[in-house]
Formats: structure tokens, sequence, C-alpha cells
């Protein structure tokens, strides 16, 4: 916050008070909550709520504390469905709900994150609110204009190029948009995708009059031709990666396929298939960075469980969204702490944990200011270690 400038003192001091809060609570995180453990008025967090903050440029200079160069990154992309009941909450409309399965009646999050791929994490760069429509290729334009956004940003850091999405976004509008962007696509497509052999003219081949033959028939993925696929590598026992540059018919271009096949202990076989805009990609790369994408998924999971992002009360544009990215910056500094605080173990972070933690230091220090007992002492420095600890869970 200090490195931001043009920051009110007062909202400065709202947002550490409003992070220490949502952490040390218990229940629903909506303003009638927060009032009861602050000093602050329902009235007073519906009022900062409304106030615009600069979240992606928080976010980035958080980040920046743990970016290591010599890292490797990649960005992600992906929407969450939020339940939301009522007729006058901005954005309201009909989504995709996963869990589902199905369209329901709710709110969308569309969030872009940071990945470490060696550390296994995401760490959230910049999320809006999808406005509702009933056309998929207006949601296909917001997503790249999020992407527009992130690329005329100045980051502390470089942005990663390579970019990995779900198979929502395997889409040739997105595709060529991102590309012409700068990214590189790491996705992946359906099981029953269209794609083609690349035609590879034999030694010594004469070329006949005519257009060169430039495809060598469609991929059966029932029975695939392997002699004109190339193996990668065995990830595991059961799981073999192959891969090829094909013409995606959809894509409407070439693209890095890779094949992966699995093979269960009963010998059934069952088949994935990611890609990457870049055909000089190699197979083991790919797989790597579509499998890491996956960690943005956690930053939902541990959102909406953990730091409240399903629970706002507010209906206006901009206390949704203030309380959306506040969840969502929250959970970033979380992660960003237990990650230098223990850079030399391999101890995974449990939110609930942490979360105990913060709430039995709370009481803590209300009982202790309420007695008047000096927290400093010997004696109670290290009673108050011990309390501070009682419930956690093992990470």
């Amino acid at each position: 916050l200090m490195q931001m400038k043009g920051i009110r003192k007062s909202q400065k001091e709202f947002l550490l008070i409003l992070f220490k809060t949502m952490l040390s609570m218990s229940g629903r995180v909506n303003f009638s909550n927060l009032s009861r453990y602050s000093d602050y008025s329902e009235k007073t967090y519906s009022r900062n709520f409304r106030r615009s903050f600069e979240f992606s440029k928080f976010n980035a200079l958080a980040v920046q504390r743990l970016y290591d160069p010599s890292g490797e990154y990649i960005l992600a992309g992906d929407a969450s469905f939020i339940p939301k009941s009522g007729k006058h909450t901005y954005g309201l409309g009909k989504f995709w709900n996963g869990v589902q399965s199905r369209n329901m009646k709710g709110l969308e999050l569309s969030n872009w994150a940071i990945v470490d791929v060696f550390g296994k994490t995401a760490y959230t760069l910049k999320v809006d609110q999808v406005p509702p429509s009933d056309d998929a290729e207006n949601a296909i334009d917001f997503f790249l204009s999020q992407l527009t956004g992130l690329k005329e940003t100045q980051f502390p850091f470089p942005l990663p190029k390579d970019l990995g999405v779900d198979g929502f976004y395997a889409k040739h509008r997105f595709v060529d948009g991102a590309t012409d962007l700068g990214f590189t696509v790491i996705s992946k497509l359906r099981k029953d995708a269209n794609l083609r052999y690349l035609y590879q003219a034999p030694q010594n081949h004469k070329p006949n009059p005519g257009r060169p033959r430039k495809y060598d028939g469609k991929i059966n993925w029932k029975s695939p031709d392997f002699s004109k696929l190339t193996f990668d590598k065995h990830i595991s026992d059961q799981l073999r990666l192959y891969s090829a540059v094909v013409y995606s018919i959809s894509l409407k271009r070439n693209i890095k396929l890779v094949y992966l096949l699995h093979t269960g202990k009963s010998g059934k076989r069952s088949y994935a298939l990611l890609f990457s805009t870049d055909t000089t990609m190699d197979a083991e790369t790919i797989y790597r960075y579509y499998a890491a994408r996956f960690q943005i998924e956690f930053i939902f999971r541990d959102a909406k469980q953990f730091t409240g992002l399903t629970h706002s009360q507010a209906r206006c544009k901009e206390s949704l969204n203030f309380h959306f990215n506040s969840s969502l910056a929250l959970l970033n500094l979380v992660r960003i702490e237990h990650r230098l605080t223990n850079q030399n173990t391999q101890q995974g972070l449990s939110m609930a944990s942490y979360k105990r933690r913060c709430a039995n230091e709370m009481i803590l220090k209300l009982v202790f200011s309420k007695l008047g007992i000096d927290p400093n002492l010997p004696k109670i420095q290290k009673m108050y270690q011990e309390l501070k600890n009682y419930g956690a869970i093992a990470a």
C-alpha cells in the first residue's frame, strides 16, 4: 500500500482493517458481519466498498515480493460462477455452473492469474465481473478486452507470454485475438476435434503440376495413425505423450498437438487432446503448462471457502467489484506471506489453520487489552504462542 501513490490515508487504513477482519471473523463476509468484528459500522463498509481502488496494481506489487526472474511462469485465465439471488443486482444473468453442469441464475467472474509452474501456486492479477449476454461471442470479446488491458498495464515484472486456458477458450475468435496480442495459447480440444495430418512428401519425390498437397487425411481418434505421431515421453507407467504438428479445422491454423494416451490397469484406453499455437513448443512443456493452469481453480476454491467470495450483500457494480477483488487480493497476501516465511521448508498452506490462528490472535489481543495485561512479558509470550495455535489443523 505504501508503494501506491494517490491513495488516501483513510482508504489505506480501511483496507488494513478490512483484510485483518476478513481473516479473523467467522461467518459470512458481508457488511453486517464485518461491523460486528471491527469498529467500523455497516454504513462505513458500504460507503468504502463503493470507492475505486487499483487492485491490479496492488496485486502486482504483492506478487513482486516473491517473483523470481529465473523462475518459470505462465498466465492462466478462467471464469467462475457466483450464486446470487434477487432482481436488482448488477450483472445478474444466466451463466454456466460447472458444479451443477447447467446454466443458472447468478453472476460470473473472469480471473487472470500468474502461475508459478515450479512452485505450483497461482496469484490473481486481474478479476472482473462478466456482463450478462445470450451471445457467447460477447463473452469472448470481454475476455479479450481483459487481456488487452493486462497487455497495456505496466507490471513490475514481465508478463508471461504463455497463456493457459481450458477448453472453453479453444475457439477461433479467442485464439486469433490472443495470438494477435503476442500470447501463445495452450489449451484443450474436444475429443472429437476435426484435425488433419500435414502431408510429408517422401524423399526424391518429384512434384506434380498443380497445387502442392497440404494435408494427409483426417485424424480418426478411434484408431489414430501412430506412425504419423511422435512418441515423446512416458509421464508414468500408464500415461504416454505423443505429438505432431497438425491442421485444426475450427481454429483455421496449424497447431502443435499433444495426444495424451492413458492405459488403465485393466487395459482400457482413454485420451485427451492438448495443443499450443506455438508449433515449435515441445510436448512435455505443453503438458506441464496445461497442468499448471489448474492452479487457478484452487484460487476460486479457497476464496469461496475462506475469504467470502460468494458472500457479498452488495448490488451495485462498484461494491461488487470491490468485494470480489478484495477477497482474491487477500488470498494473494496469505499465499505470499506463507511462501516468504516457509522458503526453506515444503510445508503446505492450510487456509483453515491460518484463519484459526488469526481469530485466536484477535481474541487474545482483545482479552489482554480489556484486562490490562502486557503481552510482551516472557511468561505471557509463551502462553500467547500456545493459545494462538489452539485448534489449528495440520496442512
